[in-house]
């Protein structure tokens, strides 16, 4: 990723934005169309191992 590695103020300013109200409007916005392909995905990795 493009964040600093090992850097206690970039990740707590970044865990404080992901557990925040304003990352919801982003979730819904940038990854809703995302789920059901990761289910399939998940499906297919399980199915994999059996």
């Amino acid at each position: 990723m493009i964040i600093p590695n090992n850097d206690p103020e970039w990740q707590n300013k970044l865990n404080s934005f992901l557990d925040g109200n304003k990352s919801q409007s982003i979730d819904e916005k940038w990854f809703k169309n995302l789920f059901p392909y990761q289910l399939e995905n998940l499906d297919y990795s399980v199915n994999q191992k059996k």
